[in-house]
């Protein structure tokens, strides 16, 4: 080590259990190989510092520091830890120890060394948000740790792997895949927290962070400068918002989600977007839209003023990261199309572990990634096409969730065949699909759209298709065993072509998957056995002579249909709630909360008719405002009261 800094001596250390946490283990491999072949070379040596040279091409200088691995610099644009930081480590780790004599120094302890922290100190380095989360946790279970040399793998149930590296301290734990900041320092702590637990150690917590549920000073002051904010915007005139006050709020979001608001930061943050999208002029962006992003964050901040709302996961939310699903049955996969131009894939799967569906989407946006194209057979999700994963149940190794409760599209995700359709009840599979979606609930978050199996009788179940051409849409009977459902397809796009062609091909439709109140899939019982089709990516059958007029047909349609955008069907509850926002809109828009004469009338007729309906909490947030006494915060109240009994009633109605 002649020349080169005593702090070197830490990256001994890293055995290649330790890189693979840092990194992957085929990184690993791949930078053993390299500096094994010279392509890393020491540049240069300081007291703060080791500069090596990775020989390309191209030619890359790599940084390592005292402060170990995590803090290791390099120029190249890959995100996370690139194969010429690992390939430095490995140098480092190579040089030190072949320098080594014999009877040199034994390697440091981790778990010793661990032990010896001062609790306060990791605290403050954690983070209040990290510290927060792992107060929160429970503890319980197994904390498996496992010594070698200078190295120690800590694990629990459910975790990713935590290497403590002796030297390193704190900031150097590596921990296993991709986290946010947050996450990641919570990882950190819970396992210097679980070491001393297992030990016979408590960890003493700052004040007021270990009682549940309490608000802490930084998450009132979080809440307080969102609703001061959205009331400003709100009173400013939403037509009057410009990128300043999307600003503002995307800095209210990012200081939501470190406060360990992860709900309050998404809506927050989906609000700014909105609103900056409103001020740009965005077609695609409508003041009421505004207005109920606005509401949302709004109410979601004072519903967390409640006492004991931070035990409440539907109004804290959940941090996205690794996630252990069961057997999963693929129930439908949709091409989609926005009219901004942006595109995508989401497919919806049943959990046959936890009962409940779930969703994915993959998409591009517009002028992104031309080879991102429809297609049934290419590989645009997890590695493998929609054509696989309609081939029947899967698994997911490395499966991911989002922040929103979707899971991730992440290449580091991998599908793994379960079995074919053979042995599906597809009777037991419909009745669990249908009864999750009469037990949907309407939180602050985004509502997911409600997945049904429709399941055709076996006698003329499945009826004619009809052209509504004032709404430019195909309507297609299909009667069940509790009644008639009208289905209603896009006459622009594809799917009813795939419908067509599903009926001249004589293939018996089993069920078919219905997402709100758009048909995505159908369940065919063939010769072959069962499949599953999606009707805007699996490819078109020639159709029959018997369809080639209702198709000539339905194509003279569909040229009309581009520039026609059909009303939302909605039931008496919808349709009072759409009235309602249209009055809120117009009072927001402005920026003058008082009502017109015309206004205050029409928000006293949706009042009664709240009343009618039975919707008292409605009817009470309407009256205020049309008495013309009411403030800002109760103009937000009831667009959010609105905003959230329309989402209910759109649940209850599929």
């Amino acid at each position: 080590m002649t020349g080169l800094p005593g702090w070197l001596a830490v990256y001994a250390n890293l055995d290649d259990t330790a890189l693979a946490a840092l990194a992957n283990p085929g990184l690993v491999r791949r930078a053993v190989r390299e500096v094994g072949a010279g392509a890393v070379t020491l540049a240069s040596t300081s007291a703060d510092e080791v500069a090596l040279t990775w020989a390309g091409p191209p030619s890359v200088l790599v940084r390592l520091t005292a402060k170990g691995p995590t803090q290791a610099r390099c120029p190249c644009p890959v995100a996370g830890v690139c194969v010429h930081v690992v390939a430095a480590c490995v140098w480092a780790r190579s040089t030190v120890t072949g320098g080594r004599d014999e009877d040199g120094e034994a390697a440091a302890d981790p778990l010793a060394e661990m032990l010896s922290w001062e609790p306060a100190a990791i605290n403050r380095a954690a983070g209040i948000a990290a510290v927060r989360r792992v107060a929160a946790t429970d503890l319980a279970g197994d904390t498996s740790v496992q010594v070698s040399g200078g190295r120690a793998s800590i694990s629990w149930p459910g975790s990713p792997s935590v290497v403590a590296v002796a030297g390193t301290g704190f900031a150097g734990l590596l921990v296993s895949g991709t986290h946010s900041d947050v996450a990641e320092r919570a990882i950190r702590l819970e396992a210097v927290v679980r070491v001393f637990q297992r030990e016979g150690r408590s960890w003493p917590w700052p004040e007021r962070v270990a009682e549940p549920g309490t608000l802490q000073p930084g998450q009132s002051e979080a809440l307080s400068g969102l609703v001061d904010g959205i009331e400003f915007a709100l009173q400013a005139g939403l037509s009057h918002l410009d990128e300043a006050a999307a600003d503002r709020l995307d800095g209210s979001a990012q200081r939501a989600r470190l406060e360990a608001l992860p709900l309050l930061a998404r809506l927050t943050a989906s609000a700014a977007g909105r609103v900056r999208n409103l001020g740009r002029r965005d077609d695609d962006t409508a003041e009421s839209q505004v207005l109920a992003a606005l509401a949302r964050a709004w109410g979601l901040a004072q519903a967390l003023r409640a006492p004991r709302a931070l035990d409440q996961e539907a109004l804290v939310g959940r941090e996205g990261g690794p996630v252990s699903l069961g057997v999963l049955v693929p129930l439908s996969a949709a091409w989609w199309t926005a009219p901004s131009g942006a595109r995508g894939m989401t497919v919806r799967l049943w959990d046959t572990g936890s009962r409940r569906v779930e969703t994915v989407t993959t998409g591009r946006a517009a002028g992104a990634d031309p080879s991102f194209v429809r297609s049934w057979e290419a590989p645009l999700l997890w590695g493998v096409s929609a054509s696989y994963l309609c081939g029947g149940p899967v698994r997911l190794d490395g499966a991911e969730r989002r922040d929103d409760g979707t899971l991730s599209p992440t290449t580091r995700t991998r599908v793994v065949r379960e079995r074919g359709w053979a042995g599906l009840d597809l009777a037991d599979l419909a009745r669990d699909v249908n009864a999750a979606a009469v037990s949907g609930s309407v939180g602050f978050g985004r509502t997911p759209e409600q997945v049904r199996l429709i399941r055709p009788r076996h006698l003329l179940g499945v009826g004619p298709m009809e052209v509504d051409e004032v709404a430019q849409e195909i309507v297609w009977e299909i009667r069940t065993a509790s009644g008639t459902e009208l289905l209603r397809l896009d006459a622009a796009g594809p799917a009813f072509q795939t419908a067509t062609s599903l009926l001249a091909g004589g293939d018996k439709l089993a069920a078919l998957a219905v997402v709100g109140d758009r048909l995505e899939a159908a369940f065919v019982e063939r010769s072959t056995g069962l499949g599953l089709i999606s009707l805007s990516l699996t490819p078109v059958r020639q159709s029959s002579s018997s369809f080639r007029q209702l198709q000539r047909r339905l194509e003279r349609v569909a040229k009309t249909a581009r520039a026609h955008r059909s009303e939302p069907r909605r039931g008496p509850i919808g349709r009072l709630c759409a009235a309602a926002v249209e009055v809120l809109e117009a009072m927001a828009s402005t920026g003058r909360l008082a009502p017109t004469p015309r206004q205050a009338d029409a928000l006293r007729q949706r009042a009664d008719q709240a009343d009618e309906l039975g919707l008292a909490v409605l009817a009470g947030a309407l009256r205020p405002l049309a008495a013309g006494s009411a403030g800002v915060d109760q103009v937000l109240r009831a667009a959010v009261i609105v905003d959230r009994v329309g989402a209910l009633a759109e649940v209850r109605r599929t």
